[in-house]
């Protein structure tokens, strides 16, 4: 009676796996992957040529607007269709907002 679990495994069990794993390579023992390895793509940088020398830097802070969904949805639509009309995207159609409705209820 074995004493062990490992008194009742073959010691050649090492053995057939080596040899199992000749025949998986189809004859040819172990594969080694003698491939080149191919560089990296270098991303390209694209230059924005801008009037000045340095871009404008306005101070923004976050402030949390909760709109309905239909003027979310109205917004998005908006900001999509000026994003290439007239290159004003998100925050300066929202500065430009502010600024109508602080002319109407005439708030400095």
């Amino acid at each position: 009676m074995p004493k062990t679990q490992t008194d009742e495994v073959p010691l050649d069990w090492m053995k057939k796996e080596q040899d199992r794993s000749k025949t998986q390579g189809a004859g040819e023992g172990n594969l080694v992957n003698t491939a080149v390895p191919q560089p990296k793509e270098k991303k390209l940088k694209l230059e924005v040529k801008t009037s000045s020398d340095k871009m404008p830097f306005l101070d923004r802070i976050q402030k949390g607007f909760h709109p309905t969904k239909d003027r979310a949805e109205k917004f998005d639509i908006l900001v999509a269709t000026q994003k290439h009309a007239s290159r004003k995207k998100g925050p300066d159609l929202i500065d430009e907002a502010l600024d109508l409705l602080f002319e109407k209820y005439e708030t400095k």
